[in-house]
């Protein structure tokens, strides 16, 4: 298995297939409602580099950017890592949203493709539970969870008209969900009314709407 390091840094051909594989699934988990690609990397054990990843844009790497000092940028933001997962995430929504678009209207291929995802579910959470270390506090987040949990998703569909603030508010909330591990971003749209819209727009290569999202 790889270091967490390797991680970070890939060097080889193989992490950076490894890594872009791993992209891959998340972008394939970001894509339907109720499994979370931040699920999938925090399984796959890449979550803390992903966060770190993030975190490293911030106003040193900026000050970087705008002085031109690029070998610096590059030595302190993780571009490998997050070109190679990049890549992965954006071709399985690339590539696969057209097929999730036909399934989930077929009503067999809807039940089949949810039992696979519910799968992966079940699959993550005993992934994450092996990680807890189970006392009367885990506990009771558990319970805390469950229950903000039950609420979203027995929220109702919004229906919310889909303007360009409208449609980017509704990515940053899902942005937001889909970095944590637990949370669907697809179904964070899905209640805002705005899933169908998006899928659309990705299946159609309509990158005007992507691009707002």
């Amino acid at each position: 298995m790889l270091d967490r390091r390797d991680h970070a840094h890939p060097k080889t051909a193989w992490q950076h297939l490894r890594l872009f594989f791993t992209g891959f699934a998340m972008g394939s988990a970001d894509l339907v409602p109720g499994v979370s690609g931040g699920t999938m990397a925090f399984i796959l054990g890449v979550y803390e580099d992903l966060l770190n990843a993030i975190k490293s844009f911030n106003t040193t790497s900026i000050r970087m950017l705008f002085s031109l000092k690029i070998k610096d940028f590059i030595a302190y933001v993780p571009l490998r890592f997050l070109i190679a997962l990049g890549l992965g995430i954006g071709t399985a929504i690339l590539f696969l949203s057209g097929f999730l678009s036909r399934t989930l209207d077929d009503p067999a291929g809807r039940v089949l493709l949810f039992a696979f995802f519910f799968g992966l579910v079940m699959a993550s959470i005993l992934a994450v539970g092996a990680q807890v270390r189970w006392s009367r506090g885990a506990i009771i987040g558990l319970v805390i969870g469950a229950l903000a949990a039950f609420g979203i998703v027995n929220a109702l569909p919004a229906h919310i008209e889909s303007t360009p603030i409208n449609l980017f508010l509704a990515g940053m909330l899902a942005i937001c969900a889909m970095i944590l591990p637990g949370i669907s971003g697809s179904f964070i749209l899905l209640i805002l009314g705005q899933y169908d819209n998006v899928l659309t727009a990705v299946t159609n290569r309509d990158f005007v709407t992507v691009g707002i999202v």
